[in-house]
């Protein structure tokens, strides 16, 4: 039985392995050049505007909380342009920070409020 036991191990192993090595993770950290640009901004406008909105209506932390989520998961389902891609990263760095807080860690609320509020102004196709 302890035999049967590795001999599956080890093919599981092998299996993982062969599947690595047939589908390997790109790295090159380019984005997606094929994705439209102005698609891209109108839809996180559009993320951005509906966040601002029902954050502001959110009357406790937990719908706050539960809303920054709800965005960062919608930002995360985007494809982003490669020239897009630093922006999108501290867009979603920022929210994680206002969740962070939201969920008790000093001080994440008013550094990702401020990351995010910076962002917003000095991204003119975001406002």
């Amino acid at each position: 039985m302890l035999g049967l036991l590795t001999l599956g191990l080890v093919g599981f192993v092998l299996w993982g392995m062969h599947a690595r090595s047939v589908a390997p993770v790109s790295s090159t950290g380019k984005g997606d050049p094929t994705v439209n640009e102005d698609t891209y901004r109108a839809d996180t406008k559009a993320v951005v505007r509906d966040y601002r909105a029902a954050y502001a209506k959110a009357g406790t932390d937990l719908e706050r909380l539960l809303v920054t989520e709800k965005a960062i998961d919608a930002l995360l389902a985007l494809r982003v342009p490669a020239d897009e891609k630093d922006f999108h990263l501290d867009l979603v760095v920022s929210l994680n920070l206002i969740r962070n807080g939201l969920r008790g860690e000093e001080g994440s609320l008013a550094q990702g409020q401020a990351r995010f509020e910076r962002l917003l102004a000095t991204t003119p196709w975001l406002q």
